[in-house]
This record gives structure tokens, sequence and C-alpha cells, in this order.
């Protein structure tokens, strides 16, 4: 169940980190894991 749960949230944090890779900004790149850090503990 837990595994099912963690592809499913790896799948869509990948689609996105993909797409800001495309950007090619390492600024984006990090707001964006500073963000999903204030999500998971804010």
């Amino acid at each position: 169940m837990i595994k099912k749960q963690g592809k499913i949230h790896s799948k869509n944090t990948l689609s996105r980190s993909i797409n800001i890779k495309k950007g090619s900004s390492k600024a984006a790149y990090y707001a964006f894991l500073k963000e999903k850090l204030n999500y998971m503990f804010g």
C-alpha cells in the first residue's frame, strides 16, 4: 500500500523536476526543493 502511494508521489515529483531541468535554472530547482520541504515539514 505504502509503496504504491510512494510510486505515485515520486512520479509526480519526477515529472516536475524534469520540467524544471528543461528550464535549466538551478535557482528554480532549489526553490522547488525548498517548497517541497516546506510542504513536507511545514
